[in-house]
């Protein structure tokens, strides 16, 4: 399949745009409800009833939509790369909104974000793909992403502060991160015109979850701590 990668790669810095954005609203949210709800639906419960947050969510749908247009266009290893550029938006965001400026550690950050995506796409040399892998092909990194996940979360809710933001902040990572596949997976059955597959697979039934529960790490971990740790 050619890949149209200028596309890909301007819907997927939308994508990290309206994330950061989605990120600065939410996290000032959720840093105002009790820690005791840290991965309870009760948080969210909460969270919906908060018209910041709902605008945040917005922009999350946008940014999700944007990822399935550059998805449609490019591989997953150009689009989720460029996607994590949304911690710098998120950074100068969030420091416009709160009056705050800028350290030099967060920009020095910045750059080895910038320069360790420039290495990895120029060692990835990325020229196609699988769109729809057989089960074999997903498995073991599905388990890998899975265990990871509730290591993470177990180590979040046992500690607090930086470690928990961090640590929520992973799981939440890892979630979306089998997110990204499986939305290129469907992506593919909707532009091949195949809506009876995207029912009858396990595909999109393992998306929505993987969605949700990420959801629930990543504003869990915007509860725990600022940007800079939960991002």
């Amino acid at each position: 399949m050619l890949l149209t990668t200028g596309p890909a790669i301007l819907f997927a810095r939308l994508s990290a745009f309206l994330n950061a954005v989605a990120a600065v609203l939410q996290q000032r949210e959720a840093a105002r409800q009790p820690q005791d709800r840290a991965m309870r639906l009760g948080l969210l419960v909460q969270l919906a009833k908060n018209r910041w947050w709902l605008l945040g969510l917005t922009a999350d749908g946008g940014a999700y939509l944007a990822e399935a247009v550059a998805l449609a266009f490019g591989a997953v290893v150009v689009v989720s790369p460029v996607m994590q550029t949304g911690l710098l938006f998120a950074l100068l965001i969030g420091a416009r909104v709160s009056r705050r400026r800028l350290a030099g550690t967060d920009f020095l950050a910045g750059l080895a974000l910038v320069t360790g995506l420039a290495v990895f796409l120029g060692l990835a040399e990325p020229t196609g793909g699988i769109t729809q892998p057989t089960w074999v092909a997903w498995w073991p990194w599905l388990l890998a992403l899975g265990g990871g996940s509730v290591v993470a979360v177990t180590v979040g809710l046992w500690s607090g502060g930086v470690t928990r933001a961090v640590s929520l902040g992973l799981a939440a990572a890892l979630c979306y991160g089998a997110s990204g596949p499986l939305t290129k997976t469907v992506v593919s059955f909707i532009t091949a015109s195949q809506w009876t597959e995207i029912f009858l697979g396990w595909e999109f039934y393992l998306l929505v979850t993987c969605a949700l529960i990420g959801m629930l790490c990543n504003q869990s971990a915007f509860q725990a701590g600022g940007i800079r740790a939960s991002l």
